[in-house]
């Protein structure tokens, strides 16, 4: 009897932490940095590598741009990024267009102050109750930090839990 309790006990834990780690979250849709594009006055501050897109500048910022699947589901939307310069935050901000004016139907726009050494950080915008059509995310990529460190964009798209 009491191994048969003994027996049922770590069944019913290992079938509760089976269920427990399941539940994950879930990265949908996702776009690597290196598919942002440089506006035109950062065109020759921008290098792609392996993992995004970073700011090859000493000394000034570089905008890029990341244009966001449509067909994307989930009721948030990410950017994983490297922010390494702690003398400059880097700022995103999530934008819906109107298609037929281009037009701004919302906007959103989130800061990470830069940390040298740091490790990824998230950009995050809760979009429930918003479609993807016609999102595109606009970055301000800090200057390579003193000691070199670059930051980047290495990843974004939309976020959900998976049951």
């Amino acid at each position: 009897m009491r191994s048969s309790v003994l027996v049922r006990l770590v069944l019913t834990t290992s079938v509760v932490a089976t269920s427990a780690v399941q539940a994950s979250t879930m990265y949908l849709d996702n776009g690597n940095g290196n598919v942002c594009n440089p506006v035109l006055s950062s065109m020759d501050k921008v290098t792609r590598v392996f993992n995004g897109v970073y700011n090859a500048s000493t000394s000034t910022s570089a905008e890029v741009f990341c244009a966001v699947n449509t067909t994307m589901q989930g009721s948030s939307f990410i950017a994983n990024v490297f922010s390494r310069n702690p003398s400059v935050s880097m700022t995103c901000t999530l934008y819906q267009k109107n298609d037929k004016t281009g037009a701004t139907i919302w906007s959103s726009t989130k800061s990470i102050a830069g940390v040298a050494n740091s490790g990824v950080k998230k950009f995050s915008w809760d979009t429930y109750g918003h479609d993807s059509k016609n999102m595109v995310v606009d970055c301000m990529i800090p200057p390579m930090s003193a000691s070199g460190e670059s930051s980047r964009i290495i990843w974004f798209g939309r976020e959900g839990v998976v049951p």
